[in-house]
């Protein structure tokens, strides 16, 4: 964690210098993509990691929909800055900060240094015409690879650097991460940076928690309120999410309770979640001065379980949120998705043992008085 403050306040300095910002000795960013940061502390900022050729249909709704800030956390295929997986990002992003003037992009290469500027990859990007409709099809079409390739790239992908980046870059004081699939009740923003404003001060240690659901609908259709959900749940079209595992039995709490009360316009708490179940992985919205996410796990073993764990070593309260609840919709991919992520799961085990190892260790040092809680 500390190393991780350390790359920030040298890539701080080194950026001055229209240099890239290094975030560790593995990947350096860049920024070529800013939004306005008028007015932007007491908000809520957005944050989507997304692979650089990702099509921008799967997060164009978010980014017209959010009303705070958003950050695009962008890791690039290739290792070349000057690279066509450079001029896909940018031309998709850029065509989308029409519909919201406070985004951010931040593009992530898997390499140690660079003989490339700030300002030289602002002026490569801007030479393209991205309206040049045959040719950005062309630079986001990647090649095919074989399946253990693909298991072997997503092994390697840096998730959690994606989110401390976001954490770290953040204008505001308040963030929540979010996949490029997950959208929002339409009171969530408005409520939660209500209670964001009351409850995350920095003298407290509080997360918010968000109920998430999953849709399993044949129209793509647009959850506004717990009326909408209450009626899919009650025809057998969703869920909450993970609920299914037995595992993770502890999530679903109160949640007929949560559901069947009515809609308030005041935004609310429903009751404060012990950390006790070892496999709970709450979504929150938080301080962006939280713990960081630790680095060395092998996406996707632990990437979210443990940094949870952490937050309880730490003391954090999770406070439930009444009303308010993201979903995902299931598609025809979805089953697919789930195989290819159970194979890569069988090629990240072996590293995942030693990272959980020399992370417990590292949380002892760090918060001595709650050492052998939170399933660590």
């Amino acid at each position: 964690m500390f190393l991780i403050h350390c790359h920030l306040l040298d890539g701080r300095k080194r950026l001055k210098n229209n240099e890239y910002i290094r975030h560790n000795k593995e990947l350096i960013y860049y920024s070529p993509i800013k939004g306005n940061i008028k007015n932007i502390k007491e908000t809520i900022t957005l944050g989507l990691h997304i692979r650089s050729t990702e099509e921008d249909k799967k997060y164009k709704r978010q980014i017209e929909e959010w009303k705070g800030p958003i950050i695009l956390s962008v890791f690039m295929e290739s290792n070349e800055v000057k690279s066509n997986s450079s001029y896909c990002a940018y031309c998709r992003i850029t065509s989308l900060t029409k519909y919201n003037k406070n985004v951010w992009a931040y593009f992530i290469y898997n390499t140690e240094k660079s003989n490339v500027t700030q300002l030289e990859l602002k002026k490569y990007l801007k030479a393209f015409n991205c309206s040049e409709l045959d040719k950005l099809i062309e630079v986001c079409n990647p090649s095919s690879m074989s399946l253990g390739k693909k298991i072997q790239e997503a092994v390697n992908y840096p998730i959690n650097a994606m989110r401390n980046i976001i954490y770290m870059e953040a204008k505001s004081n308040y963030v929540v991460l979010s996949e490029s699939d997950q959208y929002f009740s339409s009171n969530f923003y408005d409520n939660v940076l209500i209670l964001a404003k009351k409850k995350l001060k920095k003298k407290y240690k509080n997360a918010l928690v968000f109920r998430s659901f999953e849709i399993n609908h044949p129209s793509k259709i647009v959850i506004k309120n717990k009326k909408q959900l209450n009626r899919l749940i009650d025809d057998g079209h969703a869920s909450e999410f993970e609920q299914v595992n037995s595992s993770v039995n502890n999530k679903t709490l109160k949640l007929n309770e949560w559901l069947r009360s009515p809609e308030n316009e005041k935004p609310s708490i429903q009751y404060e979640q012990p950390y006790n179940n070892e496999y709970w992985e709450p979504q929150i919205v938080t301080r962006k001065d939280i713990p960081l996410y630790e680095e060395t796990f092998p996406y996707p073993l632990d990437v979210t379980t443990q940094h949870r764990r952490e937050m309880c070593r730490a003391g954090y309260h999770f406070l439930i949120l009444n009303d308010v609840f993201a979903y995902h919709q299931i598609d025809e991919r979805t089953s697919e998705n789930i195989l290819f992520v159970a194979s890569v799961v069988q090629g990240a085990r072996i590293n995942s043992v030693k990272a959980q190892s020399m992370f417990y260790k590292k949380l002892n040092i760090l918060y001595p008085k709650s050492k052998n809680k939170c399933f660590t």
